[in-house]
């Protein structure tokens, strides 16, 4: 039988939230890279807005990469308090 993730056992839980962390984190770096500062021309909003346009697919990767990141920090965030409070009762 299926059990529900609630009731997984806390080291369960740690690894569930040790695994979520580590893409989290790449994917986060990934897409601060591309979707970061390097299309940015410092005063100057017209550069700005045409090196976004020229290499659109770029920040786009870059914005999506960053959601997923969020999303892995969300289900760590879930994950990881339950492994801990259980393994302290």
């Amino acid at each position: 039988m299926i059990e529900r993730i609630g009731e997984a056992p806390p080291r369960t839980m740690a690894r569930i939230a040790g695994i979520l962390y580590l893409p989290g984190t790449l994917t986060s770096l990934l897409g601060d890279s591309l979707a970061g500062r390097a299309h940015v021309v410092p005063g100057n909003a017209a550069a700005t807005a045409a090196s976004i346009i020229a290499h659109e697919p770029l920040p786009r990767l870059g914005v999506a990469a960053n959601l997923f990141a969020i999303a892995c920090y969300a289900a760590v965030t879930v994950a990881w308090p339950r492994a801990r409070w259980t393994a302290a009762r």
